[in-house]
């Protein structure tokens, strides 16, 4: 294991995660924004072959919703979660390599962060892709559940206020999926260390944060939504200046679009490889006073 210390030694509330997240995240920034670029790029150019594909799978017949197409239609879907929450992993790998590396002497290169994460990107995977299974299912299943419990309670609700109310399913999951999140900083940490044990330590040391990170995720979707605003209305004014053109436009907006992905995504997995950190240094610590007592 690392040897990682808590520099400041505060206690391991909420309110210092945040600050030590946010503190390493604006410390570090360029070094992480140039790690999420390859993901980013990865999810954006996945999201265009996957919808191309559906779309010519459709054309051709194959998935719909009649009996015999529906089954790969659902397959679909759970494909296209799948790639994401992989890539996702591996780009949380490379941000836990960097966190864990800041009480050393320098955190990784970009190239080695992106190493030791492959070195271990068979069980970062595997992780990877049980975890988006059980949140795939428990999603569709709460879900369901809920509208059939609106349609029975005869409730017409707007469009956001829908949107909002079908969102709780997968906010609860996700807090509860959270308690399983410190399994990336484990295997990066530990390079022997099982899938299974690292989920265990994970599990230990997320206790009693799931509001926490139930509240960073919604915080994180709103902030981001409202930079993708923001970047709309400044394209749009760029447009009706005639700064882009119908050739510049398109891929100003994608590289507008993959910038704005690589600087938001980062803080969550900072924050659960801090957590990770500054409590595997707390029990260090108190082990050692134990002994010399």
């Amino acid at each position: 294991m690392n040897d990682i210390e808590n520099p400041t030694q505060q206690p391991l509330t909420p309110a210092y995660l945040l600050k030590e997240s946010y503190g390493l995240y604006g410390e570090k920034f360029w070094a992480l924004f140039r790690i999420a670029l390859v993901p980013a790029v990865l999810a954006y150019l996945w999201r265009y072959i996957f919808q191309l594909v559906v779309h010519q799978m459709a054309v051709a017949g194959w998935i719909g919703f009649e009996s015999g197409k529906f089954a790969l239609l659902i397959a679909t879907g759970w494909i296209d979660g799948a790639f994401y929450w992989v890539v996702s992993s591996f780009f949380f790998a490379a941000v836990a390599t960097t966190v864990l590396g800041v009480a050393g002497k320098d955190s990784p290169a970009v190239s080695d962060a992106f190493t030791q994460a492959r070195a271990r990107l068979g069980v970062l995977a595997a992780g990877a892709l049980l975890c988006w299974t059980v949140f795939w299912l428990g999603r569709a299943v709460a879900t369901y559940g809920l509208m059939n419990a609106l349609d029975r309670l005869s409730l017409r609700l707007g469009f956001y206020a829908t949107v909002a109310v079908l969102s709780i399913p997968s906010l609860l999951l996700a807090g509860l999926l959270a308690r399983l999140a410190l399994t990336v900083p484990v295997l990066m940490d530990k390079p022997t260390a099982s899938l299974k044990e690292a989920m265990g330590t994970s599990v230990k040391k997320t206790e009693g944060w799931e509001l926490f990170f139930m509240m960073f995720l919604v915080k994180s979707a709103l902030l981001a939504l409202g930079l993708y605003w923001l970047a709309n209305h400044g394209l749009d004014w760029l447009w009706q200046r005639h700064m882009l053109t119908q050739t510049t436009y398109p891929w100003f907006a994608r590289a507008l679009y993959i910038c704005i992905a690589a600087a938001v995504e980062s803080p969550m997995f900072i924050a659960f490889s801090v957590l990770y950190r500054d409590s595997s240094s707390s029990r260090e610590k108190a082990l050692s006073a134990a002994a010399i007592e």
